[in-house]
C-alpha cells in the first residue's frame, strides 16, 4: 500500500492508496501516531478512495482513528466502492461517463449554436 502525507495550514491529509494488509496497517498506525503529535489544531482527513482491500487491522484502525476525530473521506471515486461504503464514509458525487458532452452542449445553448453543437456531439460520439 502507498501512503501519502499532505500537510497544510488547516488540514493534515494521509491519502491510502493500494491494500491495506496487517503491515499495511502497522505502517498507517505509525504515521498517524506521527501526525497527531503534530497537529496543533488542524483536522486530520484519511482519503480512503484507492484502497482496494482491509483487512480486519486495517478496518479496526481506521475505526479507531475515526472515533479519535480523523475524518475518513473517499475524495476520487473509489477503487472499491464496497469498502468505502462499508467503512461508513460516504461517496461523492462524480461526474458523468459523458459528462464533458453536457458541458459542451450546455455552453453552446449559452452561445446560441445549439443545433450545431448537437450535431457535433452526435458525429462524435459516432467516432468513439
Amino acid at each position: 500500500m502507498e501512503l501519502y502525507l499532505n500537510d497544510s495550514a488547516e488540514k493534515f491529509e494521509i491519502v491510502l492508496d493500494g491494500d491495506l494488509t496487517a503491515d499495511a496497517a502497522r505502517n498507517l498506525d505509525h504515521a498517524w501516531t506521527t501526525a497527531t503529535s503534530i497537529l496543533k489544531g488542524k483536522e486530520l482527513v484519511v482519503d480512503v478512495s484507492g484502497l482496494t482491500s482491509a483487512g480486519a487491522e486495517g478496518v479496526d484502525l481506521l475505526g479507531r482513528m475515526k472515533r479519535a476525530g480523523a475524518r475518513l473521506t473517499a475524495k476520487r471515486s473509489p477503487k472499491s466502492s464496497d469498502l468505502v461504503r462499508f467503512l461508513g464514509v460516504p461517496l461523492a458525487a462524480h461526474p458523468a461517463r459523458h459528462g464533458w458532452t453536457r458541458r459542451l452542449l450546455s455552453l453552446c445553448t449559452m452561445l446560441g449554436f445549439r443545433l450545431g453543437c448537437r450535431a457535433a456531439i452526435h458525429k462524435s460520439r459516432e467516432l468513439v
